[in-house]
């Protein structure tokens, strides 16, 4: 019969939460980006929308300013979807704690 020690269940665990960090913080690195390059494109066409503010080039004007707007809604949304997550997050290591203390208090009245 072959059994598992508790160092192979160890570095399992070990290699599935390496894992799983990098898988998290590529993806953190990619929001990261994205949310940079909407920073830098919101500024462009602020300055953009600034240069044709003039009577005569108005419509080009609104047209960078409504740009502008989409992309900073773009950025509220996602910085949202961020806090989502990590409310998340929050709520299910606090479940978690719930439960495991809960767990140890049955155990310890049992003996």
């Amino acid at each position: 019969m072959l059994s598992i020690g508790p160092v192979s269940v160890f570095i399992a665990l070990l290699l599935f939460n390496a894992v799983r960090w990098l898988l998290l913080r590529s993806k953190k690195g990619f929001v990261h980006q994205h949310k940079a390059r909407l920073i830098m494109e919101i500024a462009e066409l602020r300055r953009q929308a600034e240069a044709f503010n003039t009577p005569s080039t108005y419509v080009k004007c609104a047209k960078f300013q409504r740009l502008a707007n989409a992309k900073e809604k773009e950025l509220a949304a996602l910085q949202e979807h961020k806090d989502a997550q990590l409310q998340d997050r929050a709520n299910t290591v606090i479940s978690l704690l719930k439960v495991s203390t809960s767990a140890v208090h049955r155990l310890s009245h049992l003996h």
